[in-house]
């Protein structure tokens, strides 16, 4: 089973993930204490058993700031607000996508994020996550309950309006961004004075086994095992595993297995 403290725990490292793709920067979220103002609140339900609501609050400010930031990472203008705002929901319904897959690996279901829609503040308690992209540092406000104590809870309210369709001129931009993939084989170190003893014909080990999966790498970030397979006369690998994120960054290339920069 899937807990609301799993959900409160994975989701700051899933939207961390969906902003550094999107920004290509490096990201920090932390979760701290204290109330966040918060004007914007977008709901995903999870399809946990028993179902999750999913809350993310920010104000205006907030939002249009990280909006903006992936905005001018992608090479667009950020002078739409109805753009910024579309582009903050996505990350948001990424992050959630991304909840669903952790919650999937923790319970061994399926689990899905179903797609969200503005709601009225909720009752629930929350959580203020800090998030700093370079000099930028915003906060939000973050409620997870089971879906059946939020129906419990609720007051009779006028019906909401069927939500609209998001869509994101950002995402249509970044879906034609070519990124580098590589694959790792393996990796060594060696002493200088080694390293010089190199020659054509040099056999150099490397602390991997035969057996054991090949790493693929995007952004400087491991993001899937495989094997190697032959397809129509070339190389190719075959996913085996997705690297949740508690892995990730332990598992950048040029990294120690603690995640310590290897010189």
């Amino acid at each position: 089973m899937v807990t609301q403290r799993k959900l409160l725990e994975s989701w700051p490292g899933e939207f961390s993930r969906t902003l550094e793709m999107m920004t290509g920067s490096s990201v920090q979220a932390s979760v701290e204490s204290g109330l966040v103002p918060a004007t914007l609140w977008w709901r995903n339900r999870i399809t946990t058993e028993p179902a999750s609501l999913v809350f993310i609050g920010a104000s205006e400010e907030a939002w249009s700031a990280i909006g903006a930031a992936v905005l001018e990472a992608a090479g667009i203008g950020s002078d739409n607000q109805a753009e910024v705002r579309s582009t903050w929901i996505e990350l948001i319904e990424q992050a959630a996508s991304g909840l669903a897959g952790v919650a999937t690996a923790e319970s061994g279901k399926a689990v899905e994020s179903q797609s969200g829609s503005e709601v009225p503040e909720p009752s629930g308690p929350r959580q203020k996550v800090v998030i700093q992209v370079g000099d930028l540092k915003v906060e939000i406000a973050l409620v997870t309950e089971a879906e059946q104590a939020a129906v419990a809870i609720a007051a009779p309210v006028r019906e909401l309006d069927a939500p609209k369709p998001v869509t994101s001129r950002t995402m249509d931009a970044l879906l034609d961004v070519q990124l580098p993939v590589s694959i790792s084989f393996g990796h060594a170190r060696m002493p200088l004075k080694d390293v010089l003893k190199l020659t054509s014909g040099t056999v150099v080990e490397l602390n991997r086994h035969p057996e054991d999966p090949v790493e693929i790498i995007v952004n400087d970030c491991v993001i899937a095992r495989g094997e190697v397979v032959v397809m129509d006369g070339n190389y190719a690998v075959r996913i085996q595993s997705i690297i949740g994120r508690q892995d990730r960054l332990s598992l950048r290339p040029g990294r120690s297995a603690n995640g310590r920069q290897v010189k």
